[in-house]
């Protein structure tokens, strides 16, 4: 699953990590990377913002998540 945020409060978004690991490890999910500057390679580039990869061990379970 690869999300894209744009993150406007830094130390707001601290205190949501901290919360949000336990409940992505409930549905088997794992954290892979991030980049705060990704580029593209081919195609239209991503909105600017935090691009998060993470990876599950079915699609079921991250459309659940």
């Amino acid at each position: 699953m690869i999300v894209n945020l744009a993150i406007t409060d830094k130390e707001e978004y601290r205190q949501y990590e901290k919360g949000f690991f336990p409940i992505l490890k409930r549905y088997g999910g794992s954290f892979i990377t991030y980049d705060d500057n990704p580029i593209a390679l081919e195609g239209s580039a991503p909105r600017a913002g935090r691009m998060i990869i993470f990876s599950f061990p079915s699609e079921q379970l991250a459309n659940d998540w």
